[in-house]
């Protein structure tokens, strides 16, 4: 079949390991695939030859001001028609025979697109995540006066309206939990047009090889307990949390390293000012901050942990979603600490694979902490051990690769 996917609306590929991970998955059954996405900085990944199967299409896009989508009703309407001529000329080229359309954001502008042009085909939506409640969160950290702006401008019912408008409309849903699917059935969906496709690893898509880490690394975190945090930053994350317990912690076990890893510039500012509200400026020696670092560098951060945590918050987002990362903790065999959103403590605290705290509550969060430094090595490797199987078992990209594969 011939498949064409649509990652746009700022989106680029790469870096999406998501995007990838299904791209090798159908085209190792014989698809052929063409992605439309927007122009990439990493000229490695122009030569469209780097996955056998796939044709990437990039268009240039620049930016619109809030202003020009105010003016164009965008935030009300969600449709983007500079992207029309591009999905035109990319089907009228490609000649795919079903779209499937990565993030929810994208599909008002793709299905009017078809409307305007007359186009009949089969859409797929892939939606990485609650886009709705993922904005709402986003919100939620800003100013109260942008706070007040931006509720009004990315309306959570007027995204939640779109949603039911747009997914009853596509001939198949790709969600990656299925706490996600809940408000799906809400819409009428029937559940045979739902099919969950997480965003877990296999050994060929993720490894923590301890013989590549540098004897610099090793010896920067020697003697340290080592509490990581690797990937995106923002208030649904639950690191503030983890913040307002690093004292209590601290006190406990002076060697205790809170590692973040993947902050950018705003991320590392913002993370000084809670510092400073928090009044934990003096425990900076416990508190490392790492930049971006590439994919293939992760493993090396995730090998040097003694604990890595996804400390989400209690929002709607973190209650139907679940990130890449989790599933690489468990790959890497390591001790693994969540809170107790919905899909993290099903995986993680339901199955025995590792320890689970109250999202939002710091001394829960130093309560565990102590709880895993005075586990014994035994109890420890037992969890470690089923992560690593339910990673390369139940929770397995073989898996949900063969679910995608399904679907076409």
């Amino acid at each position: 079949m011939r498949i064409g996917m649509v990652l746009l609306g700022g989106t680029k590929f790469p870096p999406d390991i998501r995007v990838e991970k299904e791209v090798k998955a159908l085209v190792s059954t014989g698809h052929k695939i063409s992605l439309l996405t927007e122009y990439s900085n990493e000229e490695l990944y122009n030569d469209n030859s780097y996955i056998d199967g796939l044709r990437i299409i990039r268009v240039p896009i620049k930016n619109r001001s809030s202003v020009r989508k105010l003016l164009s009703f965008q935030y009300f309407h969600l449709i983007d028609k500079r992207y029309f001529k591009y999905i035109k000329d990319f089907i009228d080229s490609e000649k795919p025979e079903i779209l499937h359309v990565h993030d929810f954001h994208m599909l008002p502008t793709v299905f009017k697109c078809l409307d305007f042009y007359g186009i009949a085909i089969d859409v797929i939506a892939d939606l990485h995540e609650n886009y709705p409640a993922a904005l709402k969160s986003y919100i939620s950290d800003l100013p109260n006066a942008k706070k007040i702006i931006s509720s009004f401008l990315l309306n959570y019912k007027i995204w939640r309206h779109h949603e039911r408008v747009y997914l009853k409309r596509c001939a198949h849903i790709i969600t990656v939990v299925e706490e996600a699917n809940e408000r799906l059935f809400s819409y009428g969906i029937p559940k045979d047009r739902i099919t969950v496709v997480s965003n877990t690893e296999n050994e060929d898509t993720f490894q923590v090889d301890n013989s590549t880490i540098s004897t610099d690394m090793v010896e920067h975190y020697k003697n340290r307990f080592v509490v990581s945090y690797i990937g995106g930053i923002g208030p649904h994350r639950g690191l503030t949390t983890v913040l307002r317990a690093l004292r209590e912690c601290v006190e406990s076990i002076p060697h205790f390293t809170l590692l973040i890893v993947g902050a950018k510039p705003d991320n590392i500012r913002r993370i000084e000012e809670i510092k400073k509200e928090l009044g934990i400026s003096d425990l900076s020696k416990n508190i490392e901050v790492v930049g971006w670092v590439p994919f293939s560098k992760v493993n090396e951060y995730v090998a040097v942990s003694d604990v890595c945590m996804v400390p989400h918050e209690d929002f709607e987002h973190t209650q139907t979603t679940i990130p890449h990362k989790l599933f690489q903790y468990m790959m890497g065999k390591k001790t693994i600490l969540v809170s107790d959103c919905a899909p993290l403590k099903r995986i993680v605290g339901d199955t025995g694979a590792g320890y689970v705290f109250q999202a939002g509550n710091p001394h829960s969060f130093s309560e565990i902490i102590q709880v895993i430094v005075k586990e014994s090595v035994s109890d420890i490797k037992r969890r470690q051990e089923k992560a690593y199987e339910l990673a390369t078992g139940t929770f397995s990209w073989t898996y949900d690769a063969e679910k995608l594969q399904k679907i076409y």
